[in-house]
């Protein structure tokens, strides 16, 4: 078998000669099922004149051009999708596969870490290697996070302070040596057993939060303050 490169995808192509092989398929749900077959899984068809392929493929992901903001406000993380499956409702991804790779962060008055947020869609990530900009401490490359739909969620208290701390004169910087992934699904995954007692479990991820103290001071409460908290216009 070859590896036929197409744009930034690689397809694994079967010989043209393919000998007779058991060829064994296994499906993963909370249980494993596997089914013996004497031919491969890979398909080639043609329709008029054109080859739609159904085959394995590799995508660098080094390769992948990010998009941000260039000017001020946190674009949201589905920028960075690199695949999706969508189901049969608008704007709604069965599944997206979403990276994090090395980066320009630009933005000017903007909180540039991941924002503290929950949505409808379960959050599966994990970090390949380097360190993840959300998390200083306890996130290792081979590590892996699961918060599931409305789960609250958002960078850990030392990352949350040193940024606060930079204030407005950070500049631009470059997030470098580092490649995080997302598994973003509108359903909600099972978490099975081997996982849950698993002795890696980190039990303490909770506390990377412990400490957060709001830092928005908000308005005084002057003259025009209280006239607009009372849909009085303010005259000049």
């Amino acid at each position: 078998m070859v590896w036929l490169l197409r744009g930034i995808f690689l397809f694994l192509l079967p010989g043209m000669k393919m000998a007779p092989v058991q060829v064994t398929l296994l499906c993963r749900s909370m249980e494993v099922n596997s089914s013996l077959q004497s031919r491969t899984s890979l398909l080639l068809m043609w329709s008029l004149g054109m080859a739609i392929m159904f085959l394995i493929r590799r995508y660098d992901l080094s390769k992948f051009c990010p998009y941000n903001t260039v000017l001020m406000d946190h674009s949201d993380p589905s920028i960075n999708t690199v695949l999706t499956a969508p189901t049969d409702k608008p704007g709604v991804a069965l599944l997206d596969f979403v990276i994090f790779p090395p980066r320009w962060l630009v933005a000017e008055h903007t909180f540039r870490p991941p924002y503290y947020h929950r949505n409808c869609m379960s959050e599966f990530m994990g970090l390949i290697y380097g360190g993840y900009e959300a998390k200083a401490d306890g996130f290792h490359p081979g590590g892996a996070s699961l918060h599931s739909c409305m789960t609250p969620h958002g960078p850990d208290t030392k990352t949350y302070e040193a940024t606060i701390a930079l204030g407005n004169e950070a500049g631009p910087h470059r997030i470098a040596d580092t490649m995080a992934f997302m598994f973003e699904s509108c359903l909600i995954p099972r978490v099975c057993p081997w996982a849950l007692e698993s002795p890696f479990m980190d039990h303490d991820y909770y506390q990377c939060w412990i400490g957060l103290k709001s830092h928005f001071s908000g308005l005084s409460m002057n003259e025009d303050n209280v006239d607009l908290q009372k849909g009085k216009p303010i005259e000049r």
